[in-house]
This record gives C-alpha cells, sequence and structure tokens, in this order.
C-alpha cells in the first residue's frame, strides 16, 4: 500500500498492520508534518512516478515512520510523584498498623499468658512482659506430683512441749510449678485427726533459698519445721500438700 504526503509529496510504502497501529496518523520523514494516511491511502503509486525505483528509493531514504499517539496496549513510563498530604496519610496508615499488630499481640499474649509461661521457649519473656504490665500468672499446679522422699520427727532439745519434723520433698511433674501448702496432721489409734497445722512456703523453705514461690521441674527441697507436742494419743503423723 502508498500513502503521499500532503505538505512536501513524499511518497511511502506502508502496511495496513503499521497504518493500524499507528490510528491512521503517520509523520513524514521528510518535512516531519503529521498527516492522516487513510486520506491518500492508495495500491498503485501514483502517475508520474517510474514504478518501483521511485518507490524504493523513497523507503530508503524514509525508512522509519513515527507513530503521533500511542497504541491502546503499548506500554509508556509514567513517572508519578505523591503529594504532601498523599505522603502524611501513608504515614499516618503505617503508624496505625504498626499500632494495631502491637495491640494484637499484647492481647493474645495476655490471653494466653498462662500457656505461655509453661513453654520453655516463652516462658522468660511472659514473665518479663507480665511483670512490666503487672499481669498476674496462674502456674500449673499438680500438688499429687510432689513426693516425701524421707521423714522424721523428734523432740525439740531446747523447748519442752515441742516437736521438730524433718522432710525431703521431689517435684516429680516435668515442669515448674508453685511451691505447695504443706500439711502436718497428727493421727491417734483409730486414724483420726488429733492436731494438725499448715506451712506457707515461706515458713518452711531454707533461709537462703532465692525464689520462694517456685519448686523446679525435678528439684528436691529438704525442709525443717517446729510443731506443738500433740501429747501422748497421737501414734504417727503425715504430710498433705494443698
Amino acid at each position: 500500500m502508498y500513502t503521499q504526503c500532503p505538505h512536501c509529496e513524499a511518497i511511502f510504502r506502508v502496511s495496513m498492520k503499521e497504518i493500524t497501529a499507528a490510528h491512521g496518523r503517520l509523520r513524514c520523514g521528510e518535512c516531519n508534518n503529521t498527516f492522516d494516511a487513510m486520506d491518500s491511502l492508495s495500491s498503485t503509486l501514483p502517475d508520474g512516478l517510474d514504478g518501483t525505483m521511485t518507490a524504493e528509493t523513497n523507503i530508503q531514504k524514509h525508512p522509519v515512520l513515527s507513530r503521533t499517539r500511542n497504541a491502546p496496549n503499548s506500554s509508556t513510563n509514567t513517572t508519578y510523584s505523591a503529594t504532601p498530604t498523599q505522603d502524611r496519610a501513608r504515614k499516618y496508615m503505617l503508624w496505625a498498623g504498626i499500632g494495631l499488630l502491637t495491640l494484637l499481640l499484647l492481647q493474645t499474649l495476655y490471653t494466653s499468658r498462662n500457656w505461655l509461661v509453661q513453654q520453655p521457649l516463652t516462658s522468660s519473656m511472659t514473665r518479663s512482659v507480665c511483670k512490666t504490665l503487672g499481669c498476674s500468672i496462674a502456674l500449673k499446679r499438680d500438688p499429687t506430683k510432689i513426693e516425701i522422699a524421707s521423714r522424721n520427727v523428734y523432740a525439740h532439745p531446747n523447748k519442752p512441749g515441742a516437736l521438730i519434723v524433718t522432710a525431703t520433698m521431689r517435684n516429680n511433674a516435668n515442669y515448674k510449678q508453685p511451691l505447695p501448702l504443706v500439711e502436718v496432721s497428727f493421727l491417734d489409734a483409730n486414724s483420726d485427726v488429733i492436731t494438725l497445722r499448715r506451712f506457707r512456703p515461706e515458713e518452711y523453705t531454707p533461709k537462703n533459698r532465692i525464689n520462694k514461690e517456685l519448686f523446679e521441674e525435678g528439684e528436691t527441697i529438704t525442709f525443717k519445721i517446729q510443731i506443738q507436742d500433740p501429747g501422748k494419743e497421737a501414734v504417727t503423723f503425715q504430710f498433705n500438700f494443698l
């Protein structure tokens, strides 16, 4: 197909594919003007031109046809610059997202703190955060996992009417648990309780023990407590952990 520039009369050989891609608008390589190729589109050369040689010469002289507009599907490089208001909006959204995420993590930590404190990887962190925030932790406990390894009772050497009870207890649970209340009771021949007393951890743990709240996994504690002599009716004694 051939088309002719109306400004300088230059002749070009083109294909319908090129014309379609350029939406019919071409730029003349001779005069640099833009024109509508469809107005002068023809399948033969205009009169007065010597056929193939003239067309070939024009094609070699003007091998490139420029498009005046982009095809619908063609890609263009567009530089976009955000306004100060848009930048501030993005920053506010970013900080709001960070705040919501932090709040969600703290809420999850608070609601799951009793489970997290039992896990080796999160136990220390959970204790530190709860200590900072002032939240309480309910530790898992099972007094039935505490075993008396040895025990003994004898008269106090310096206080008449008083007894000294010694015992060694062990935490057989596979986790830390709170130190229990130690209940010492004396029984008569009919296994009826004559007297009993309960001791808090700070009363029976050794004075040099730093942690008076937790019973470590597999830990053994030996303690000595003083109790009033229940009299001759008492024939045996027993321990209970509460």
